[in-house]
């Protein structure tokens, strides 16, 4: 619904925080109670349970634009470039908070009950966040709240590499679910509204999906590289350095607007 895309896209995030808030603890305990493997065991199953409802979904048709050639004229265009840029970062980004962040938190808090209740506690701070920053978008406040939102977890991100008592690593962990929570909503918002506005919705949220998985192949290797030739604070230290330089890209998202689509026609 194009005048409540921030509430509807914050209750998605709230709901999914909500729903994954006590997994990383109930994981934990797992894991301590019957160990890594049956834990392993039991989660594949889940996630094999929970593709059973994808088969009940309304059929979607395809757009009948897509291909190869407009798929890539929506990554190249230089009309979409700002979003585009905010793309690469967000998908490179993510790979730092999902990847290294959490092995740095369990080098600090020492055992696996307290890492998964450390995860918890972000994630219901985030929960309640996404659903707010909601709101804002709404009242037209979406691109303002990128802004700030962007050079707070940026900062949190930059402060990340000096700290080293566990304490303020994990409030900072909090404190990071909380800004990345307003940025994702007010960020998403953005996004959905260009879906919109785009000549084709369908090749534009794919080509999304491309240009993450494209980035993510030359990042992640470098990522590889640096683990492996830098000693292991070293590497956290310049892994939180580059994420907090990725989150500065989300700034290129404000200037990205509808009327970027006005002068482009897809090539088939």
């Amino acid at each position: 619904d194009d005048d409540h895309i921030g509430r509807e896209v914050g209750l998605r995030y709230m709901v999914g925080s909500l729903v994954q808030f006590s997994a990383p603890f109930l994981g934990g305990l797992l894991i301590t109670l019957v160990g890594f493997q049956n834990t392993f065991t039991a989660g594949g199953v889940i996630l094999f349970l929970a593709v059973l409802p994808l088969f009940f979904f309304q059929r979607r048709n395809l757009s009948p634009l897509l291909g190869g050639k407009p798929l890539i004229q929506f990554i190249t265009d230089r009309h979409l470039l700002p979003f585009n840029l905010s793309g690469f970062g967000y998908a490179n980004e993510v790979m730092v908070g999902r990847i290294v962040w959490p092995l740095f938190i369990f080098f600090v808090v020492g055992s696996i009950e307290n890492f998964g209740a450390v995860l918890s506690a972000g994630l219901l701070a985030g929960a309640i966040v996404t659903y707010l920053v909601g709101f804002l978008s709404d009242a037209g406040r979406r691109r303002r709240t990128l802004g700030w939102a962007t050079a707070v977890f940026a900062a949190i991100w930059a402060s990340r590499p000096f700290l080293a008592r566990a304490g303020v690593i994990v409030g900072t962990h909090v404190a990071g679910n909380i800004a990345n929570a307003a940025l994702m909503v007010a960020w998403s918002s953005q996004y959905y509204r260009l879906a919109h506005a785009s000549p084709d919705a369908g090749l534009f949220i794919l080509s999304r999906e491309v240009l993450y998985h494209l980035s993510r192949v030359f990042f992640l290797p470098v990522l590889i590289v640096l683990a492996r030739v830098l000693p292991q604070n070293i590497f956290f230290q310049a892994s939180f350095a580059i994420a907090a330089a990725l989150t500065l890209f989300f700034f290129f998202a404000n200037r990205m607007h509808r009327s970027n689509f006005k002068d482009m026609s897809v090539v088939q």
